[in-house]
């Protein structure tokens, strides 16, 4: 009623997207906190992102947008619409879901551009 919401087109097809209510952002985070569990902390250490790192921010992504879609198919169980996603979503749209409903939902701000930043494109050749 009072979300906010937007659309997104994936290969022409047009997805209504919702920002996250307060339950669901309580319910992400619970769902965060299981599958970090997960992880290979040992593995987090090396700058090089392991299989885990990545099929985590894939889940979770995925789990996300499944949220976001629950306010408008309300009668599909939340696992099901996160199984749905992982499998008939591409990669990248599931990324720009994700991108949107944290925007839309206060968990991602727009970072301004630092105006003294230097933007100079780089070169390899010598000057």
């Amino acid at each position: 009623m009072f979300l906010k919401k937007d659309s997104l087109s994936i290969n022409g097809e047009c997805v209504v997207l919702h920002e996250l209510s307060a339950l669901q952002r309580i319910e992400l985070l619970e769902y965060l906190a299981s599958e970090e569990q997960f992880l290979p902390l040992s593995e987090l250490e090396d700058s090089t992102p392991p299989v885990a790192v990545l099929a985590y921010s894939i889940r979770t992504s995925a789990r996300v947008v499944a949220m976001s879609l629950a306010h408008s198919e309300p009668e599909v169980d939340i696992e099901d619409l996160h199984k749905q996603v992982l499998n008939t979503w591409p990669l990248p749209a599931i990324g720009e879901a994700d991108r949107l409903v944290k925007k839309m939902s206060g968990m991602l701000v727009d970072v301004p551009e630092d105006p003294g930043e230097n933007k100079e494109s780089v070169s390899l050749e010598k000057p």
